[in-house]
This record gives structure tokens, C-alpha cells and sequence, in this order.
């Protein structure tokens, strides 16, 4: 006999949850593996039609934390679009709006605050940073933030002192914000301090990283 043509498992499990649904459309539960069915294949926008079919005062709390992490992934991946395109007002506005409705967290903030950084506007990602710290304390990313805010703005006393305080606490893996750190060292004319920092990094890197080589070249230029 002929073999039968293979059929992807998605495309099987497809035709079932049709099926369901079809005899079940407005079941929280069967609404609820359909929406988790569609996250696991990368089809969110879909699995937000699917949820929403079931009457939300039916919904589990399972089914609403399952919306809020599946619209929160939409959100931010519209945002970045909207940033990418160069749209930063909408990008911002659209990541706000999600915040103000308890969708995403500290990790908005971070990508808010790193935006404001990186188009000249120190205030506003301090701000951010500051946000940040306000929920996890001991974030050494926020708090690296804040200070090179502080830098920018010519606060050099500011950042001085924070450092002075508690240098933040990086992941040694971490050698790009490694690299900011030996940055803001240096924007305060402690060379030898940026020096160190850079080798120690250098030093634990798999293969010779161009960007530490150029941060260290221009320490001694």
C-alpha cells in the first residue's frame, strides 16, 4: 500500500482544536489550551482572538495571566517596530500605556530609560532608571544608569559619589554594561581604575572582543 503522507504534528493539532472549539466556543477551559496551544507556535495575535471568545467573567486567573504575558509580548514587539522606524513618541507612548494597564515591568522601563539615554535626553532616562530601583532596589543595571545620567548631565560629583556609595554589582558575562563602567571610570579621570576593569573583562572573554580592545586603546591614546 501507498504510504500516507505525513502530516506536522501543529497542522494535526490544528485540525483538533478546530474541532473543539467549533463544539465548544465559548469554554474558558478549551479557549484556555487553544491560547496556549497558539503561544507555543508563535501565533499570539491569535491566541488573543481565541481567549477572547470565552466571556472574560469566566476567565481563570491562569487565562488572564496567559493574556497579560502574551499581550505584553505584543506590545513591546510593536514598540520596538514604531522605535526602529525611528517613531520614539510612539514607541514610548505605546510602552507607557502598557504599564499604566499592569502589563510589563521593570524591564520596559530599562528599554524606556536605555531609549532616552541613547537620543541625548539624561532626564528622562534617569527617571526611568529610577523607576526601576524603586521596585528592585539592588538592579546594578538601573543603577549603572543613574549614573552615567548623572555624567551626562555634567553631574560629575553625583556620579562620584554613587560609585563612592556602592559600585554597581555587573555580571562578569556582562561585558557590555563591564564596558560603561570602565566608561564612566574614566569620564571621571580614574584611568587606572578604567584600566584594570577592562583587562579583568578582557581576561574572561572566550575569544579577543574588538570593543574591549578599542575602549582600552583609548585609555592610553
Amino acid at each position: 500500500p501507498a504510504a500516507l503522507p505525513d502530516v506536522p504534528p501543529t497542522a494535526e493539532a490544528d485540525a483538533a482544536f478546530a474541532k473543539l472549539v467549533q463544539h465548544q466556543p465559548h469554554d474558558p477551559a478549551t479557549r484556555y489550551a487553544h491560547g496556549l496551544f497558539l503561544e507555543s507556535s508563535d501565533r499570539d495575535a491569535l491566541a488573543l482572538d481565541s481567549l477572547g471568545a470565552a466571556p472574560q467573567a469566566t476567565w481563570s486567573a491562569d487565562m488572564r495571566a496567559l493574556q497579560q504575558r502574551i499581550q505584553r509580548r505584543v506590545t513591546l514587539a510593536s514598540a520596538q517596530q514604531l522605535q526602529a522606524q525611528g517613531r520614539v513618541t510612539e514607541a514610548t507612548a505605546l510602552l507607557e500605556a502598557g504599564l499604566a494597564r499592569g502589563e510589563g515591568g521593570p524591564d520596559d522601563l530599562m528599554l524606556l530609560a536605555d531609549w532616552a539615554a541613547a537620543r541625548g535626553e539624561p532626564g528622562k532616562a534617569r527617571g526611568y532608571y529610577q523607576r526601576v530601583l524603586a521596585v528592585q532596589p539592588g538592579r546594578p543595571e538601573a543603577r549603572l544608569g543613574v549614573i552615567e545620567s548623572a555624567l551626562a548631565e555634567g553631574n560629575l560629583a553625583k556620579a562620584r559619589h554613587m560609585l563612592t556609595v556602592q559600585v554597581p554589582q555587573l555580571a562578569d558575562d556582562d561585558s557590555n554594561a563591564q564596558r560603561r563602567l570602565a566608561a564612566v571610570w574614566a569620564a571621571l579621570g580614574e584611568h587606572d581604575q578604567a584600566a584594570r576593569l577592562l583587562d579583568r573583562i578582557a581576561s574572561q572573554q572566550p575569544r579577543p572582543d574588538p570593543l574591549l580592545r578599542r575602549d582600552a586603546a583609548r585609555l592610553v591614546a
